[in-house]
């Protein structure tokens, strides 16, 4: 972490910025972890769809290895995808 020593110099303190991100983290965690799902989800939802288009350029078949079965926004995807016939 970055500690101010004035208005222009800074110095580099490394376990007082691992200490201050352990402390926002477990203050934090809740909000964190839905921020991580929420943030993380929707780019692997659309990868996984992308990969039942036929489109062999855009696939990215290592996520088809992700189980998503527990997200209902999937689950979801997955119902349009049969009833598309894709």
């Amino acid at each position: 972490m970055m500690i101010p020593i004035n208005d222009q110099d800074f110095i580099f303190e490394h376990k007082f910025g691992k200490e201050k991100i352990d402390a926002l983290l477990e203050k934090h965690r809740d909000k964190f972890s839905a921020l991580l799902t929420f943030a993380f989800n929707p780019s692997i939802l659309a990868l996984k769809v992308i990969n039942h288009i036929q489109f062999n350029e855009l696939h990215v078949e290592p996520v088809n290895e992700l189980n998503m079965d527990h997200i209902v926004a999937w689950q979801k995807c997955k119902q349009d995808i049969v009833q598309a016939g894709i």
